[in-house]
């Protein structure tokens, strides 16, 4: 029997790291820090250096921070609801707020 190509401890080692790979996709975590792509307003303003969640909605009223798919926050009401989930993206949202302010477009 010949002997395989790739031992067995190191083929396990290679399952893992792909494993955790894709469940961090599926779960929304950045993969160099391990923390969530997406929060919730309410615990954004921590992540992002605000003092208060109303901060954060004066920036989205103003379009600093812009509402929609793959902008820097996200509706994510359900069908049917009056009241909007806004999750924020906070990768996006850092990069947003440390650009130039001369160079943003507001929508």
């Amino acid at each position: 029997m010949q002997e395989p190509l790739i031992p067995h401890h190191e083929l396990e080692r290679l399952v893992e790291i792909k494993v955790r790979q894709v469940l961090s996709e599926m779960l929304g975590l950045n993969e160099a820090k391990q923390e969530p792509e997406y929060l919730p307003i309410a615990k954004a303003v921590k992540a992002l250096g605000y003092d208060s969640p109303s901060q954060i909605y004066k920036d989205m009223d103003s379009g600093l921070l812009r509402v929609g798919k793959s902008k820097e926050v996200e509706d994510r009401r359900r069908p049917g609801r009056q009241k909007a989930r806004y999750y924020i993206n906070i990768p996006l949202a850092k990069k947003r707020l440390a650009e130039d302010p001369s160079r943003r477009r507001l929508i």
